[in-house]
């Protein structure tokens, strides 16, 4: 008896070893992205664990155009970077020639993310024309809420606006339109033309 009862102690020591040398590995699917200066990428699932931080990533582009991904990408979180260290489904540097269905899947793993990060972006390399994603949430959230930096007479003006408008009235003038980025970064976009102001907005933010 007391030899069985030494060996299963053995045996649940050892897996107890085996165990702590098992990277613990958690995932948050379809995270919500606060803005972006693309509609090519998407991130479908953040893997994270203390040995890599992988995105599943999705892309959309014309079939049989190619994108590319370089080797500099990173990602950023509370100030820090964290390096790609490797590529599955995509060759970094390399042109990827999207299929005919001008949708594709591939992975980017990173240095591992702290595991209390609650946020962080994928930045392309630095470069103007770079992918970057800003804000891919960890925790969860699925909607955009009120962001803190927008004007408080803004939201005054949003709750008064009526039920119903007026009638358009046509009729020649100038109309000063002022705009308020709200959640803009540097990097997302190097300006917006004026007479695209509209069209441009959901680009921006989202």
């Amino acid at each position: 008896m007391k030899k069985k009862m030494a060996l299963l102690a053995l045996a649940a020591t050892a897996w107890l070893g085996t165990t702590a040398n098992t990277p613990v590995t958690r995932s948050v699917e379809n995270p919500f992205i606060e803005s972006t200066n693309t509609m090519t990428l998407d991130i479908s699932k953040v893997e994270l664990s203390d040995t890599a931080t992988v995105l599943y990533t999705d892309a959309y582009f014309r079939p049989h155009y190619w994108i590319k991904i370089s080797s500099e990408s990173y990602l950023q979180a509370d100030g820090k970077k964290y390096a790609l260290k490797g590529t599955q489904g995509i060759e970094a540097d390399s042109l990827f020639w999207m299929p005919e269905t001008g949708e594709a899947s591939f992975r980017l793993s990173f240095e591992p993310l702290p595991r209390d990060t609650r946020s962080f972006d994928f930045i392309e390399s630095d470069c103007n024309e770079c992918f970057k994603l800003f804000g891919i949430d960890l925790t969860g959230k699925t909607e955009a809420t009120v962001p803190s930096d927008i004007p408080a007479e803004v939201i005054r003006a949003n709750e008064a606006v009526p039920s119903s408008l007026p009638a358009p009235l046509f009729k020649m003038g100038e109309t000063a339109v002022h705009v308020h980025l709200s959640g803009y970064r540097k990097g997302l976009a190097k300006e917006v033309i004026q007479t695209k102001i509209l069209s441009q907005l959901d680009f921006l933010l989202y």
